[in-house]
């Protein structure tokens, strides 16, 4: 009994850590760089609670509160976390069955001392400390290999520009062939038409003269209106010797003074008062369609127009998306990404030593 008495009171805080809720630990799996389970997650959480940078961490937050004597120099504060504190901490992993057939893994953390108030105090800053260094680890893992990643990226996204500045150029020599293609073609056309226009009123002169021989002839001849050879043999009508008059002609092929001074006079008038042949030479307006249409080329009038080559630059569209992903995930705090649910503070208990 007197053992009892003389025993130092200690009291010992315990905290049972579970794994995070699936949507707790959903925008780190959501960038696809790492996926980790809620297991995992209790894991590195208790992991980092062994680690003497986190322990060190609370440490030097409470240990002027820590109730030890003072030490005389800085060096003493070491001997006391290695010796006292860091002792004083303990981390095991267990299941409990908390439905029938159903397993669930926990962390618990426990930490002694005779101070109650301290040891509770201390407990939860450990957990809560071991919870962020995870959780910060955990984002500099993300964001570390989506920096890599964006910086190969970046890198053949520079080799990909340069396929997007060579598609531009190709495209503008592309617009300059055409162009030069439509002003040739513009050019040969403008000749044919030329051609044919300046052939058309040759052959309407050629005609004119023509006519006007033959109206000369039936002048001399007296025939004012149509005639046939019979008719004019019948009237006794024999054509000047430089006529040269065969009866034998075929119908179609009848001499054209044969037609009268008043129809060939009428031909030639209608002639000569004509403005345009161009009625006359059907394929002339085929070729001035042609001429017409290659004012607008439409392939050169899309090709100006266009302003993003990059659907036309192979896996560069892709490379755009993973970079805009990649620097959100950058940009993400992830604030709410939580690896362990700590559920309520740590709740200290007396325990007794014997001596």
């Amino acid at each position: 009994m007197l053992a009892l008495i003389l025993a130092t009171p200690s009291y010992k805080a315990e905290l049972h850590i579970r794994p995070p809720l699936t949507n707790q630990v959903a925008d780190i799996n959501s960038s696809s760089l790492i996926q980790i389970t809620n297991e995992e997650a209790l894991y590195r959480v208790a992991d980092e609670l062994r680690t003497l940078a986190t322990q060190r961490t609370v440490f030097e937050v409470v240990k002027n509160d820590f109730p030890q004597e003072p030490p005389k120099d800085q060096d003493n504060w070491g001997i006391i976390f290695a010796e006292a504190f860091a002792q004083s901490i303990s981390v095991n992993i267990g299941r409990v069955d908390e439905r029938k057939g159903a397993f669930d893994i926990y962390a618990n953390l426990a930490f002694k001392h005779w101070n109650p108030e301290f040891v509770a105090a201390t407990t939860n800053a450990l957990a809560d400390q071991a919870l962020e260094d995870t959780r910060l680890a955990i984002v500099s893992e993300v964001k570390g290999i989506a920096t890599a990643k964006l910086n190969a990226l970046n890198a053949l996204n520079a080799s990909l520009q340069q396929q997007l500045v060579l598609q531009q150029t190709i495209s503008q020599d592309e617009i300059s062939r055409l162009r030069e293609a439509d002003q040739l073609a513009r050019l040969e056309l403008l000749d044919r038409i030329t051609i044919i226009k300046a052939t058309a009123v040759m052959n309407v002169q050629d005609e004119i003269t023509r006519l006007e021989e033959a109206y000369s002839i039936a002048k001399r001849l007296g025939i004012d209106d149509l005639r046939s050879l019979s008719l004019l043999s019948e009237q006794g009508s024999e054509p000047i010797d430089s006529v040269g008059v065969s009866t034998e002609v075929s119908e179609s092929e009848k001499l054209i003074y044969m037609r009268g001074t008043r129809a060939l006079g009428a031909e030639i008038e209608a002639l000569k008062s004509r403005d345009s042949n161009d009625f006359a030479t059907p394929e002339l307006g085929g070729l001035e369609e042609r001429f017409r249409l290659l004012d607008n080329n439409r392939r050169s009038e899309q090709l100006a127009a266009r302003k993003d080559f990059g659907p036309y630059v192979a896996g560069i569209e892709a490379i755009r998306g993973e970079m805009t992903q990649l620097e959100g995930v950058l940009a993400q705090t992830y604030d709410d990404v939580a690896l362990a649910r700590t559920g309520v503070s740590a709740n200290s208990r007396r325990l007794c030593h014997l001596f």
